[in-house]
């Protein structure tokens, strides 16, 4: 055997040990990873120290963040998850548990944006690194080469991790990353614009990964700032729910209810503030009993993460800081009440983004939980309950998996909500023009007219207008000069192809429409908010439910005041379901539209209509 190795046996034998080491490097890569939930595997290896915790050792989320667990274990299945969550609940947490689990179960070329520079070299050197360098199933990663485990990039033995920061467009477009994860995203240079540049750059890196790419987002809400509020309202806004410790059932817990006392004429500012410290509690929604801090550890072991908007296409978790363990409902109530009425530096504005994670523009007018369902009468859904001639209208929404439809009767004074749900195709309503509806007497009607919106699918939309009667296609639009106006549509949008006939198109000033249903809503009550159904005029049936309510209450009106001190109103979207509140404004443009159509049936006097607003001829 030769034990001697000339220049050319060096180099092949190093050639050797090269080939050995990127084929384990390729078998390693290659392996799938472990049949383990994310959250498991972070609390078998997440090792954490003084230096980074006030909780040393292994990680604990099911004792300390339990709400922790549900969104981790979405990074193995879902492409993208949100979190918009307060200031201080573990968002950190959950990116460090992410990183780690991805480094050790499912390799691959990692980004993590921040705002900024100094944001990313504090938390790569005071989280980030400490992570690694703690918790030995992931030291064993780093290369025996110091300087590959940098600041600002880590290139581990079978990954590379690279520290942005969204203010530098070049290293955000960098290299193609199949995990990008997203720190206080809402704070990203450009987030209030429609391009959004670091937020639509650093996604493109995903592109070439398609269905193996993840996406982490986190933020905290500023007032600047709706990008992240309506990444939340885009996904399917899981809430945490838990159960009381006394009667068991199971709620949200909201600001409303934390109570503290109030301040007394006069009272010293400093013992006001023991006052709230010492007497603030939280009050449950259905039992009225007393919750305090030390019960929740026991409800946050029941919890339960459920979302509003189901079968949407990524994750997306909502959390207020009252729910952390290490923040006492007394804690929150200070704030609020230094805040509101203190002279420090924090604001208002600060306590809603930190502690109620909520976008503090999103604080505006909207319909009434309460006054709502007020509105509803003793007769049941498909009948008609009064005798006075009536217009029957339907109004629907086509989405992209279900048919939203309203059906409505109008007498000349009021309205009466008949009927409202889903349809599976489009084609359903020509079953659904055919129900009758019965009045008190006997007297049965069908529906007279339907209005269809035509800003989804609208070719298909306008060809089924075209070639069904008593049709008509609606587009809204806000702050029109007109409430109600006409265009004549010839061609399919977007092409030069002829529809099969002309389409006479209704536009809508839709924010005209929701200010006449505010009022219609408040309608009613008197001085002492109680509700009289004689003064009121819009009406709904006894089978109305919450979700309907909740649809109707999905936006909200601000102020907003320019430069020039104008002050405009507009409506924002506060819910992502907000299906029956576009078809009541649709309702109220067919109302107006049709008001002297309903009073010559009622044999009231009509007055010539604007020519603006009638219908075209042949419509």
């Amino acid at each position: 055997m030769q034990t001697l190795y000339s220049e050319n046996n060096l180099y092949e034998r190093s050639l050797h040990v090269q080939r050995g080491k990127i084929l384990k490097n390729a078998s390693l890569a290659l392996l799938p990873p472990d049949e383990i939930e994310a959250s498991d595997w972070a609390e078998q290896s997440i090792e954490l120290t003084p230096r980074v915790s006030r909780f040393p050792g292994l990680i604990r989320l099911q004792e300390l963040t339990p709400y922790v667990i549900k969104p981790l274990n979405c990074v193995k299945y879902t492409r993208r998850t949100v979190l918009i969550w307060a200031a201080q609940v573990a968002k950190t947490i959950w990116i460090q548990c992410a990183m780690g689990y991805f480094i050790d179960q499912d390799p691959g070329p990692m980004m993590i944006v921040y705002p900024d520079q100094s944001t990313g070299k504090r938390r790569s050197k005071e989280h980030l690194q400490p992570i690694i360098e703690d918790s030995p199933v992931l030291k064993k990663h780093l290369t025996s080469n110091r300087d590959d485990f940098g600041l600002f990039s880590y290139h581990l033995k079978r990954c590379t991790i690279n520290i942005v920061w969204a203010g530098s467009p070049t290293a955000v477009a960098a290299e193609p990353v199949r995990y990008l994860l997203r720190d206080e995203f809402a704070k990203f240079p450009g987030a209030t614009s429609k391009e959004a540049d670091a937020m639509s750059l650093s996604e493109r890196r995903t592109t070439s990964y398609s269905w193996m790419a993840r996406i982490l987002d986190c933020t905290t809400p500023t007032r600047e700032r709706e990008t992240g509020w309506m990444d939340l309202l885009g996904g399917t806004y899981n809430r945490l729910w838990v159960p009381c410790p006394h009667c068991k059932e199971m709620q949200v817990l909201v600001f409303a209810q934390i109570k503290f006392p109030g301040r007394e004429t006069e009272e010293e500012w400093a013992l006001y503030l023991t006052k709230v410290k010492e007497k603030t509690y939280y009050e449950c929604a259905h039992c009225q009993k007393r919750i305090h801090d030390r019960h929740k550890h026991d409800m946050l072991q029941a919890l339960e993460w459920r979302p509003e908007n189901e079968g949407a296409s990524y994750e997306s978790f909502h959390l207020p800081s009252w729910y952390a363990p290490w923040v006492s409902f007394s804690d929150v109530a200070v704030r609020f009440v230094e805040a509101r009425y203190g002279e420090g530096k924090k604001t208002l504005q600060d306590w809603v983004n930190s502690d109620c994670a909520e976008p503090w523009e999103e604080r505006g007018e909207n319909a009434d939980h309460n006054q709502i369902l007020a509105h509803k009468l003793d007769y049941s859904r498909n009948t008609i309950p009064v005798n006075d001639e009536i217009m029957c209208l339907m109004t629907i929404d086509v989405q992209k998996d279900y048919v939203w439809y309203k059906i409505k009767a109008h007498s000349v004074k009021c309205s009466y909500l008949i009927d409202h749900g889903t349809l599976s195709v489009l084609e359903d309503h020509e079953e659904m023009v055919k129900k009758e509806f019965e009045k008190p007497n006997g007297q049965k009607f069908n529906i007279d007219l339907t209005f269809f919106d035509s800003g989804y699918r609208t070719s298909e939309v306008y060809e089924y207008v075209l070639t069904h009667e008593q049709c008509i296609a609606v587009r809204g639009q806000e702050h029109s000069t007109l409430p109600i106006r006409w265009q004549e549509m010839k061609k399919y949008p977007g092409n030069n192809k002829d529809l099969p006939g002309i389409l006479h198109l209704m536009h809508i000033d839709t924010s005209y429409f929701k200010e006449k249903l505010l009022l219609h809503i408040a309608k009613g009550f008197d001085e002492d908010g109680s509700f009289d159904p004689e003064l009121a005029d819009w009406f709904l049936h006894s089978d109305v439910n919450d979700p309907y309510v909740r649809h109707l209450t999905a936006e909200t009106v601000v102020e907003i005041e320019d430069s020039r001190g104008h002050v405009k109103r507009e409506w924002r979207q506060i819910r992502k379901r907000n299906d029956f509140l576009d078809l009541e404004v649709y309702q109220l443009a067919g109302r107006y539209l049709l008001e002297e159509e309903i009073k010559s049936r009622s044999a009231v006097p009509v007055s010539s209509e604007s020519e603006d607003q009638a219908p075209p001829a042949g419509w």
